[in-house]
């Protein structure tokens, strides 16, 4: 559906847009050097859905609180422009409040997000597995493809997540966390 409703926005808007514009928009490889970038910071840390700032965000969109979304969400974007779930929950408040063209954009980001995280590998084996540098990015891919998690377990370097497809077929996919794994373990031994 979110598939559809995308296409049906460009397909609109396309007449209104110059050129110029549209060329500025990030591609599926500027995505993935956004996440890759973003990941080699020294400071890094994988756990972004933890923190009071972000929570503020989730809770104004549980609320429809459109404004406090739009207005709490640009900062946060700011300093964590890989976080899926707020672009999409921009992009909602946005084009409640109207802006066509913000929720354009933050649509466009969280489907290059999930774009990145799906063309950096089929998922089907440990040797083809999407690459991600959070674990919240597997249930990014997860939940917009309507996987239900059965059973999750640990084959490092990969996740391995057992789950349930919307058409009642099980299937197995396999996440590379050696990004995630590594920022973590560096954060817990900062000697190393």
């Amino acid at each position: 559906m979110r598939n559809i409703t995308l296409a049906l926005i460009f397909v609109v808007l396309h007449p209104f847009c110059q050129a110029e514009e549209a060329l500025n928009l990030p591609s599926g490889a500027d995505f993935t050097q956004l996440r890759m970038d973003y990941a080699a910071q020294p400071d890094f840390c994988p756990q972004w859905k933890v923190g009071d700032q972000r929570e503020a965000i989730v809770e104004a969109y549980k609320a429809k609180d459109n404004k406090k979304v739009v207005e709490l969400s640009k900062s946060w974007i700011e300093k964590v422009p890989v976080d899926a779930d707020i672009h999409f929950m921009r992009a909602q408040a946005l084009k409640k409040v109207g802006d066509l063209e913000g929720f354009s954009y933050h649509w466009y980001c969280f489907y290059g997000l999930i774009h990145s995280i799906a063309s950096s590998g089929d998922g089907k084996t440990p040797e083809t597995a999407f690459k991600v540098i959070s674990v919240s990015e597997e249930y990014y891919l997860l939940n917009e493809i309507g996987a239900e998690v059965i059973e999750q377990s640990l084959d490092y370097p990969c996740d391995v997540m057992k789950v349930l497809l919307r058409d009642g077929t099980e299937a197995t996919f396999y996440f590379n966390v050696s990004i995630p794994m590594k920022a973590t373990s560096r954060q817990l031994n900062p000697e190393k």
